[in-house]
């Protein structure tokens, strides 16, 4: 049972765990198609910076501490995103939604319980996204971000 991780490609061999990719589309692992195709289907607006966004990530991250561990889940993500950089205020967003959807998914039996508890975590506001101006809303909180 071996375990490489590496930042652009990561693997699990041991839980069936693998995705890699970049340019903001990950790929490749059975969570991140999974939680990318539950996305597309929400009907939610925002596939980048907003609702659907924020859920994409919540889902994949909710899927992968399901299938491993929570710990796992936070790990990889905030590998990931600090690896695929971009905006400091799209890294921070991404990194959070990654960390709610972990702690969702330590807690779920299933993918559709992933997805509840997701759903149920954006339509109670503690998902973040960004709107206008650069802030962030999420978790009962603003924030405006540099």
């Amino acid at each position: 049972m071996s375990r490489v991780y590496k930042i652009t490609h990561c693997v699990d061999s041991a839980n069936g765990i693998a995705f890699g990719g970049g340019g903001g589309g990950g790929g490749g692992g059975g969570f991140w198609s999974k939680a990318k195709e539950s996305a597309k289907e929400s009907g939610l607006p925002g596939p980048r910076n907003g609702k659907q966004d924020a859920y994409r990530h919540c889902v994949a991250a909710g899927e992968l501490a399901r299938i491993s561990t929570e710990s796992t889940a936070v790990s990889l993500g905030d590998a990931y995103e600090s690896y695929a950089g971009g905006p400091s205020r799209e890294v921070e967003m991404d990194k959070f939604n990654n960390r709610v959807g972990a702690k969702i998914g330590a807690d779920s039996s299933s993918f559709s319980e992933v997805e509840s508890g997701c759903k149920k975590a954006l339509n109670d506001g503690n998902l973040s996204v960004i709107g206008r101006e650069n802030v962030v809303f999420g978790n009962g909180k603003v924030n405006v971000l540099n």
